[in-house]
């Protein structure tokens, strides 16, 4: 009368093919089908409908290894209504069965809107971890699923460091280029040259003395110059991206945010040929080095960690005429990096990544005279840049298989505008303080990882198991804002020039800061 089924033939049932045939089957609330025997070969098939109720139970034997993939099955061939427990006699050792392909059926029924919930959570590895899911009205069957925080978080930290060192840290190197000190020879041009907003403010000290000048400041024709520069920087930075795994026809989303703080060093060297035939067009050419020392850190769902020294060398030529400016940059990055993460099976593990960068940007500046009732000079600066990145990430060993990162590309743009001044602090030193004001936006489409799972041998009556892949997708940041502030200045009659800036930056995905500051010897 309460449903109890506890064997089909007498005592435990020892059949795969029992049948009962009858036109309903109420499972009470304290009724139970059993078909534990030790071996997950069983099959139960009712005739009829099935009805459960709050305390209705069955118990199967299940083994989940990915070997084996088997349970006992209980087919409806009506329709699977009410309220049913699932309780779940483990064959397989639970810390060692790893992520499968391959569905486990448990329930099978002709329809119904039955729930069947577990009496307890599946036990899984960590990385890899088995729900119960419905796969068709009144069935149910056992999958296998990665956890996906985990299994992108060393991606995640990958993605957020690169965005954050092509954000916070690389600058066009327009910023860098300087000028020679201008002469007041006769013969030299009328077209005063400038090139940035670290040897703006040496040219502005024509302007900060008008009322002293008495001819505009120029450069000889084809003059030769160079010069030395060096910066550093250091900032924090957050990333918020949606990491979605893709199972078949389903796919999960997992929310992350990697938290990343850096610090490095640049250096540069140039040379160029300004006031080139009398046209006041300049033409640098540098090369450039340095090292970034960066952590990061994945916050949600996992405890990924990553530790990163990233040298790198690049090139770079600008082109620059009065108050316009452009450049055009390459640089090589090489990481050298280590991840650790419990649940991936990642312990300090090197993992190689490469990365090539091209980027370029322009700007002009339009320059006004006594603006706000003051007699020192104003300028406002629009400007542009975009950059492209590509970067290479070797395939490298998980818990049950491997990760393979297809190549990150970052296609970085930016506008902004910056508005400042120059002014004499003392006698022998001029300051050109100057806020600016930016809007990014991120291209580059989702990061592709692929979980592919280890191949393994058939091993007597244990088939083969072949290889599967698992993709995971990685948002970007998409478009975020920006303000900074920041002041250079020279001392006259001097080949040192020095700047010093801040910068903030939010947006929906990411948020955080930069300080950067750096001198330049012209020679």
């Amino acid at each position: 009368n309460n449903g109890v089924l506890d064997s089909v033939t007498g005592g435990q049932p020892s059949g795969n093919n029992n049948f009962v045939n009858a036109a309903t089957f109420n499972n009470g609330a304290s009724g139970s089908i059993t078909l534990v025997n030790g071996s997950p070969t069983d099959r139960l098939t009712l005739g009829g409908n099935y009805n459960g109720t709050a305390g209705s139970q069955i118990r199967v034997d299940v083994n989940l290894d990915q070997r084996v993939r088997q349970s006992d099955v209980v087919a409806i061939n009506g329709q699977n209504n009410g309220q049913t427990t699932l309780v779940l006699n483990r064959l397989d050792n639970p810390s060692t069965t790893l992520f499968s392909a391959t569905p486990v059926q448990v329930i099978v029924a002709g329809g119904g809107n039955g729930n069947v919930t577990l009496s307890q959570g599946i036990q899984g590895n960590g990385f890899a971890t088995q729900e119960l899911v419905q796969n068709g009205p009144g069935s149910f069957q056992i999958v296998s699923r990665l956890n996906t925080a985990s299994a992108a978080g060393t991606t995640g930290s990958i993605t957020a460091l690169i965005t954050s060192l092509n954000v916070g840290f690389f600058q066009s190197v327009s910023a860098f280029i300087g000028a020679p000190n201008p002469t007041q020879d006769d013969n030299t041009a009328t077209a005063s040259v400038s090139s940035n907003n670290m040897s703006w403010a040496q040219l502005n000290q024509a302007a900060a003395q008008q009322k002293e000048m008495t001819a505009t400041p120029g450069i000889m024709p084809n003059t030769v110059s160079g010069g030395l520069w060096a910066r550093g920087v250091a900032g924090d930075f957050t990333v918020r991206a949606t990491n979605t795994a893709i199972f078949g026809a389903t796919s999960i989303p997992s929310p992350s945010r990697v938290t990343n703080n850096f610090a490095g060093m640049q250096v540069g060297i140039d040379g160029g040929v300004f006031n080139i035939d009398n046209t006041g067009w300049n033409l640098h050419l540098g090369a450039t080095g340095g090292e970034v020392f960066a952590d990061g850190r994945q916050q949600l769902g996992t405890d990924t960690r990553g530790n990163f020294n990233v040298p790198f060398v690049g090139v770079y030529s600008a082109l620059t005429n009065g108050p316009f400016f452009s450049d055009l940059s390459y640089r090589h990055d090489f990481y050298s990096s280590r991840f650790s993460d419990t649940l991936a099976g990642l312990n300090n593990q090197n993992i190689r990544i490469e990365s090539n960068t091209v980027a370029g940007s322009a700007g002009y500046r339009f320059d006004f005279e006594n603006l706000f009732g003051t007699e020192l000079p104003y300028f406002v600066e629009p400007s542009g840049s975009t950059s492209y990145t590509n970067t290479f990430v070797g395939q490298f060993p998980v818990t049950g298989g491997s990760l393979k990162i297809d190549n990150i590309e970052s296609i970085l743009s930016r506008l902004g505008v910056r508005f400042g001044t120059a002014f004499l602090a003392t006698d022998n030193i001029a300051l050109q303080p100057f806020v600016t004001g930016s809007v990014w936006h991120e291209f580059a489409g989702n990061v592709r990882t692929r979980f592919i799972t280890s191949a393994i041998p058939a091993a007597g009556a244990l088939p083969a198991v072949a290889s599967t892949e698992v993709p995971i997708l990685t948002n970007r940041i998409g478009t975020f804002g920006q303000v900074g502030v920041g002041v250079s200045g020279q001392i006259l009659d001097s080949p040192i020039i020095a700047y010093i800036r801040s910068d903030f930056r939010f947006g929906d995905r990411l948020d955080g800061y930069a300080v950067n500051g750096g001198v330049r010897y012209q020679f």
